[in-house]
């Protein structure tokens, strides 16, 4: 199965359209430049989320985290956030499990 690709811009974002009128079909659009980055867009709603997904070294997990909707961060933001949770992960960092470490703290 071919996995589309492209240059992750705000335009490029804007232009991807829903993948199936059924709406139980999504697609991942993965990054050219930051791998593990991408954008997961949904039915025929056409939600778009910016996304990573990486194995967490050292183990056998593998994450998907979701970083927010496309039209409430912008994708330097998402880019950002995405290079920070890659970085992590490439450490054995689990991202969730941080998340929940840090809420159970406040």
């Amino acid at each position: 199965m071919l996995v589309p690709s492209l240059k992750l811009t705000k335009s490029a974002v804007d232009r991807l359209k829903a993948p199936h009128p059924s709406g139980k079909l999504e697609v991942l659009y993965w990054d050219v430049e930051l791998r593990g980055f991408g954008v997961r867009v949904s039915g025929k709603s056409s939600t778009k989320s910016y996304i990573v997904q990486r194995d967490i070294e050292g183990t056998r997990k593998c994450r998907q985290i979701t970083i927010g909707p496309t039209n409430l961060v912008t994708i330097d933001e998402a880019r950002d956030e995405a290079w920070s949770l890659l970085r992590d992960m490439r450490k054995g960092i689990d991202p969730k499990e941080k998340r929940r470490a840090e809420a159970a703290e406040h």
